[in-house]
């Protein structure tokens, strides 16, 4: 009887013993300062790619304008040149075209306009991504350096 109860004691403590060092492991190990630093690179990851799709946004963004400014430039020659056909204003056989051309014209300047507001809010955007992105880069440096995981070179 003393020998059954002494085996189930032995056991109980093993078995306390293998499930502390299970669930101790997952928890010092997930906050060891390894695991702290592979999680800040996941998050200074996650920014980086962001920062990427910003950019990308931004050079089609950019595409967009200057595409819409090439046709708006164009569309301006065009009523210049119905303009300097006479001195005494549009010929009469024109006019109609002349006034399809500078309604064409008078609309895409506030398109083009608005094109040019949101490169600069999407310029803004990717500025602040960037500005976080080397924060935390930082950040991930510094700790790296005081938890002795990289010696700075």
């Amino acid at each position: 009887m003393l020998r059954t109860r002494w085996f189930w004691i032995v056991v109980a403590i093993g078995v306390g013993a293998a499930a502390g060092a299970v669930f101790g492991y997952g928890y010092w190990s997930e906050n060891s300062p390894r695991a702290q630093a592979q999680a800040q690179q996941e998050v200074l990851r996650d920014i980086r790619r962001t920062l990427d799709r910003c950019l990308d946004e931004l050079d089609r963004a950019q595409d967009r304008f200057w595409d819409h400014e090439r046709r708006t430039r164009a569309l301006r020659s065009q009523v210049d040149s119905y303009e300097s056909l006479d001195p005494d204003g549009v010929p009469a056989d024109r006019y109609d075209a002349y006034l399809e051309t500078l309604e064409s014209y008078n609309e895409a300047i506030p398109v083009w306009e608005k094109l040019g507001d949101s490169i600069r809010l999407q310029e803004d955007r990717c500025h602040d991504l960037a500005d976080r992105h080397e924060e935390e880069r930082e950040a991930l440096r510094r700790f790296l350096v005081t938890e002795g995981l990289w010696n700075g070179l």
